[in-house]
């Protein structure tokens, strides 16, 4: 059986206008293939895309911070925590340690940020691909935090956060702080629970660029391709 493992981005919505690209998940849940979003995005976007499309498999939030599994949809070989109608692995620290950390950086650093918790909807909606809508399902964050930095020095800021443990990165015009967690990890304990209800798999990769490498390292094949030839790529899948 092929288990596609796909990120949420440009691929699987419109960038533009935040709509979920639905011809080509049409031909994924035609052919009954799992399709699991392996994202940086939040539980509230994968929710809204989920709703949209109907697809209802597993899916990896926050890089790899938790994995939620719909209720009764699989045998798990683990234990997983009861939430919001999911059997849940949480591998990242809570959104309020989070911002407690990056604050407490703040003051090791003697730098001054503004974090996206306290941004209005409006503010984050200026940014290109945020409506306001979407603005509001970013900023609903559980295992992350974005932020910007307003006073200070950048390097001192980002060597404060990894002094106390945590990992931050820069993606979309915004420093983002996490725990240890790591996507490849959260692929690999859904794969296994794929493979304890299904049998054999194959996992297939699919994704744009470099930002996606540990993921698909775990990958038997892997399909990298641009948004705009994304279809194509997905039908050669869909055709083996």
């Amino acid at each position: 059986m092929q288990v596609l493992f796909s990120d949420l981005g440009q691929m699987l919505i419109d960038a533009r206008t935040g709509d979920v690209a639905m011809p080509w998940v049409e031909r994924i849940r035609e052919k009954r293939i799992p399709l699991v979003p392996v994202t940086n995005k939040t539980r509230a976007e994968v929710e809204f895309w989920r709703d949209a499309t109907g697809i209802r498999y597993p899916f990896i939030v926050e890089d790899g911070a938790a994995v939620f599994f719909p209720k009764g949809h699989l045998s798990l070989p683990f234990r997983a925590k009861v939430k919001c109608g999911y059997e849940v692995l949480e591998f990242g620290n809570s959104h309020d340690e989070l911002i407690a950390d990056l604050y407490r950086a703040c003051d090791m650093s003697g730098c001054t940020v503004r974090a996206f918790h306290e941004m209005e909807l409006a503010e984050l909606s200026q940014d290109p691909g945020f409506s306001s809508f979407h603005a509001h399902l970013a900023r609903q964050r559980e295992y992350s935090e974005g932020f910007r930095i307003l006073q200070g020095n950048p390097e001192r800021l980002v060597s404060a956060i990894q002094q106390i443990g945590r990992r931050v990165f820069w993606r979309d015009q915004y420093f983002h702080i996490t725990g240890k967690n790591h996507v490849a990890g959260a692929v690999r304990i859904v794969a296994q629970a794929l493979a304890f209800s299904y049998g054999d798999i194959t996992k297939v990769g699919i994704a744009t660029g470099p930002d996606d490498t540990p993921f698909l390292k775990l990958m038997d094949r892997v399909v990298v391709a641009r948004p705009d030839t994304w279809e194509d790529a997905t039908l050669t899948v869909l055709q083996d």
